[in-house]
């Protein structure tokens, strides 16, 4: 599976996040470290912060509930689960280098 990212302005492809993805559920924009990222949630119960521009995975997050939904607010990841509400703040020291996702 593959998660395309598309120029609401040009209507072109700009990008695609390739990896071990079951089923996107929900992404939103995020800002770590100054720098602008996305944020998905996963039917394989987890959720990963990428790199829009490489399609790199840059941080891994396994939750113990299926995530239905993320936005990021205050500086935190608010993830919807099927049991409540977890927010999390990265540590932006560890987000990964940007390697292309699925290498």
């Amino acid at each position: 599976m593959a998660v395309r990212i598309w120029d609401p302005r040009t209507g072109q492809q700009r990008g695609t996040f390739k990896g071990p993805l079951v089923g996107v559920n929900s992404m939103c924009p995020v800002i770590m470290a100054g720098r602008a990222l996305l944020a998905s949630v996963d039917d394989d119960g987890t959720v990963r912060v990428w790199n829009p521009r490489t399609g790199a995975c840059l941080l891994t997050v396994p939750t113990r509930y299926p995530p239905q939904a993320v936005t990021w607010v205050a500086e935190s990841l608010a993830i919807g689960l099927g049991a409540g509400i977890l927010v999390i703040r990265p540590d932006v020291s560890v987000l990964g280098h940007d390697r292309p996702s699925g290498s």
